[in-house]
């Protein structure tokens, strides 16, 4: 009789173990599940705001920071950098894991294009004309996108701008940049074919490794981009 209580204890002890690891093992798959569905989420987040734009190393025009972006619940949220807005976008998520719909810019935003010269976005239609300079690059997307979040460059200030009128403005940092563009823009509405340029030779830090290059012409910022993308 007592072997067979042993006997009993032992099963009953066993078929607890067995149902703690099958939990354990749930709840792990849960966790990972859960793990990629955001970090999916993230990763298609931010090459749809690129993509759109026909920005970072695969596309034709470098973003200026900082940018402002709105969630889906209609919350906004402004960065300096694609590192800062992943981490932002990622904290969103993670905060509202139930509500669909990807981040959208909020207008104005500004885009370096390949020769130097400045562009101010203000509306989905501006920056649908914006992308048909920049043809996508077909079969290449979020999963295993190799420029996903990414910029092809950083510039390393200061930089001089030359606005269109010919005087040149200083920027110091990326929001002395953002704020020139905003103020030029304001001072001269309805100039939608007059922009503001970089001026060469400028600086600039290279994403894929940290160097620096320094950029003497329009030729030398193409040629730039064209390896990006390549």
């Amino acid at each position: 009789m007592k072997s067979n209580k042993i006997s009993y204890m032992k099963k009953w002890i066993l078929n607890g173990m067995a149902i703690c690891a099958m939990a354990l093992f749930s709840l792990t798959s849960c966790q990972k599940e859960e793990t990629v569905d955001l970090e999916n989420f993230v990763e298609d987040a931010v090459y749809q705001l690129q993509d759109g734009c026909g920005l970072g190393k695969l596309g034709c025009f470098e973003l200026v920071f900082p940018v402002t972006i709105q969630f889906a619940d209609n919350t906004t949220q402004t960065f300096g950098s694609y590192e800062e807005m992943a981490n932002g976008i990622k904290e969103w998520r993670k905060n509202n894991p139930t509500i669909s719909g990807k981040p959208a810019f909020v207008f104005p935003i500004d885009v370096i294009k390949a020769d130097g010269t400045t562009v101010t976005v203000d509306s989905k239609e501006g920056l649908n004309e914006l992308r048909k300079e920049c043809p996508p690059r077909h079969g290449k997307g979020p999963r295993g996108h190799i420029g996903r979040g990414l910029s092809c460059f950083e510039l390393v200030f200061p930089v001089t701008l030359v606005l269109p009128d010919k005087t040149e403005v200083v920027a110091n940092s990326k929001e002395e940049l953002k704020a020139a563009l905003k103020a030029w823009k304001e001072s001269n509405p309805g100039k939608q074919s007059a922009h503001p340029n970089l001026k060469f030779p400028f600086s600039v830090t290279l994403k894929k490794d940290g160097s620096s290059v320094t950029v003497n012409s329009k030729e030398d910022l193409k040629a730039l981009k064209d390896a990006c993308r390549d």
